[in-house]
């Protein structure tokens, strides 16, 4: 199988990426990190075209919680990097609590400075086979986001990450 192309630039509009997922019903990775294009509007519009998507690589994006609502339709998708973005414990609550949280195996929140332990706590009792997880640099998170994670997953963690402030 053929190395996807490396983008250069990041210079995307939202324009020219709202059309990203047409005719691609079948798109099972896409990795937009750091594309200051990549909106809810996009995500939304990627979620509709792309269905079968199993991967979504969105961190450094602006995206926010409408875009975890679209996702938390992907009852497919196994990884998600949504690292360095505004969201917050309700799209955390939104994106879990159906079947994308059975489905979850990887999930990377790294640096989202609006979580707080809450997010943890729904990620713990709803994302049942998550094996990765990777909550460092939030500064909101406490002792007890590790103590829930101890409680829940840490037995079959394969690979864990976190800072406690």
């Amino acid at each position: 199988m053929p190395e996807p192309p490396v983008v250069e630039n990041n210079n995307f509009s939202e324009n020219s990426l709202m059309g990203l997922g047409e005719g691609k019903s079948m798109l099972r990775v896409v990795a937009l990190n750091g594309l200051c294009g990549v909106t809810d509007g996009v995500i939304g519009s990627l979620v509709g075209g792309c269905p079968q998507l199993q991967e979504v690589h969105i961190s450094s994006t602006s995206i926010t919680n409408h875009a975890l609502t679209a996702l938390a339709n992907l009852t497919q998708l196994v990884c998600l990097n949504i690292g360095k973005t505004q969201i917050s414990d309700i799209g955390i609550q939104q994106l879990v609590s159906g079947g994308v949280g059975q489905s979850l195996r990887e999930l990377r929140i790294d640096g989202c400075v609006r979580l707080t332990d809450d997010s943890i706590e729904s990620i713990c009792h709803c994302c049942t086979h998550l094996n990765i997880l990777c909550f460092h640099h939030c500064p909101r998170l406490s002792d007890r986001s590790r103590e829930l994670v101890d409680e829940y997953k840490a037995w079959r963690m394969k690979q864990l990450t976190w800072t406690v402030y």
